[in-house]
């Protein structure tokens, strides 16, 4: 049995955070094994770029690759979902 998410709002950070929660709850093996290959591919980077180890390298690779699936996950919804305004001071 699949808990729904009862989230629903037009803030886009609030709703990207709710689809990752769905799709982790639909496709949890899926979602798994793709983070986690995507953080080895970051670390192995990380480690050839900096010819070292230990945990700075660990905890930028983990920050590097939440920011992307949170990033990712905004991008998706502002191409799928009409609706979204981006507020800029600028504009």
């Amino acid at each position: 049995m699949i808990n729904r998410i009862a989230v629903q709002s037009h803030y886009l950070p609030a709703d990207a955070f709710r689809l990752i929660a769905e799709v982790a709850q639909r496709h949890p093996i899926l979602a798994g094994v793709a983070v986690l290959l995507s953080f080895g591919a970051v670390v192995a980077i990380l480690r050839r770029h900096f010819a070292r180890g230990g945990g700075d390298i660990f905890a930028i690779a983990l920050f590097f690759v939440a920011f992307a699936v949170f990033a990712a996950a905004c991008l998706y919804l502002l191409a799928t979902h009409p609706g979204y305004h981006i507020y800029h001071p600028g504009f």
